[in-house]
């Protein structure tokens, strides 16, 4: 079909420049070649779908693809390609969202992630202090014991166990409580209330911790002691050594792990907003792009 511009048909469009020639996409169906030459158009196909409004048009070579829109009055994330030499449609993989990780967390979402874990560190400590003075009490063991391999057990328990058990525990809180479907994420503007929410919940978690490990110390007190003395047997005279890697190197570097994992799962994810962005109309945002 060919005709003399303007174009006889009115309504949404996108065009793309393939040589000499423009190529329109009439309510993102109808493939026009239009030659500014002559001022003359080609209809050169139709796209497969009886209703489609594409948002956007590129070209790469002599392909044309026709990028997302709508399609029977429903948002559609839709992907096609047209091939101008062979004159063949191509249904490609429908788009997916996905939002870049944005810049670093601005100062005050910073000092609320950081200020939980440090009031969390202050919080647990008091709480290892405290069951301390119950495991003395109540031990059986106190006549066995060496005393920093004994410490040097328990301290290593509550970094690694007692961190996948605070990760599990606030999970399960975040099931059951809606101030903290997203972690880390305050409200936007930051309100203080939410931050309160989720720092009160994480000292319970952090005491449930403390509680759970007390009393698997308590119930596997003999073969953990047992364990202790073996490890530690080959720098029984070396005292000095024993007690820089119990109480500097060991409780440096688990304490900087601890504290680095827990913030990564204490702070806001932006793949904690993912399942919501796919079910969401393809509106432009800032950070979000389309794969």
């Amino acid at each position: 079909m060919a005709g003399v511009a303007p174009l006889p048909i009115a309504g949404p469009c996108s065009a793309v420049t393939i040589g000499k020639h423009i190529c329109v996409l009439l309510h993102g169906r109808s493939v026009v070649r239009y030659s500014p030459t002559d001022d003359t158009y080609v209809t050169m196909a139709n796209l497969p779908l009886p209703e489609w409004y594409c948002f956007d048009a590129d070209v790469a070579g002599t392909t044309i693809y026709a990028l997302g829109g709508i399609s029977k009055g429903v948002w559609s994330r839709e992907f096609y390609a047209y091939d101008t030499i062979a004159n063949t449609w191509a249904r490609l993989p429908p788009m997916k969202k996905r939002r870049k990780s944005s810049s670093a967390r601005s100062a005050y979402v910073w000092l609320f992630d950081a200020s939980k874990q440090c009031i969390g560190a202050g919080w647990a400590h008091a709480a290892n202090l405290t069951i301390a003075i119950l495991l003395m009490q109540y031990s059986t063991e106190k006549e066995n014991a060496d005393e920093c391999a004994f410490y040097f057990i328990n301290f290593n328990l509550d970094t690694s166990f007692g961190v996948a058990l605070n990760w599990f525990l606030l999970h399960c809180s975040v099931l059951l409580a809606e101030a903290l479907q997203v972690l880390g994420f305050y409200g936007n503007p930051i309100r203080t209330r939410v931050w309160l929410i989720q720092l009160g919940v994480w000292l319970v978690i952090i005491i449930m911790t403390k509680l759970i490990i007390g009393r698997v110390i308590l119930w596997f007190e003999r073969p953990i002691n047992a364990f202790a003395n073996v490890l530690f047997e080959p720098l029984s005279d070396f005292p000095r050594l024993e007690l820089v890697l119990v109480m500097i190197a060991c409780p440096v570097t688990m304490n900087v792990v601890q504290f680095w994992v827990t913030d990564n799962f204490l702070k806001k994810h932006d793949s904690d907003v993912k399942a919501a962005d796919e079910n969401t109309p393809l509106t432009i945002k800032p950070h979000d792009t389309y794969v």
